[in-house]
């Protein structure tokens, strides 16, 4: 079964040049990680309301972000982050007080984090280039 997902490409970060050239930060501190939040009870409906509740703005940090249907039910979201604090910042200063407007009863559905490697991946619709060009 194919589900559709959404997903959100956030613009980079004007603070990611200044934070590379601060001398206090850390390389957990720059260290970019994804994070996967299953929420067996969620849906399509919560998820939108959560995402009004926040006013659809871009956090701080966030770099990417997919959601939909979970394999084993429910809703998932898999985000990509600047920094781990970053991360758990948006968790707990934006993400659980959106989660409880939105009606949901019970602990918030805890996070996984892992770090990871971003790389770009270039223009994905390019046009093949033609081998046989030029032969003749």
């Amino acid at each position: 079964m194919v589900h559709t997902v959404d997903v959100v490409r956030c613009p980079p970060r004007l603070a990611s040049a200044m934070r590379s050239n601060d001398p206090t930060m850390t390389e957990e501190d720059t260290m970019t990680v994804a994070m996967l939040v299953d929420n067996p009870a969620g849906s399509r409906e919560l998820y939108e309301r959560i995402l009004d509740n926040m006013g659809h703005e871009v956090p701080l940090g966030g770099i990417l972000h997919i959601a939909g249907p979970s394999p084993e039910g429910g809703w998932r979201v898999i985000e990509i982050w600047g920094s781990p604090d970053e991360a758990k910042r948006f968790l707990t200063d934006r993400f659980a007080p959106a989660l409880q407007a939105a009606g949901f009863d019970g602990p918030p559905p805890s996070a996984q984090l892992w770090q990871v490697e971003v790389h770009e991946a270039g223009n994905l619709h390019a046009p093949v280039a033609d081998t046989d060009a030029g032969k003749g």
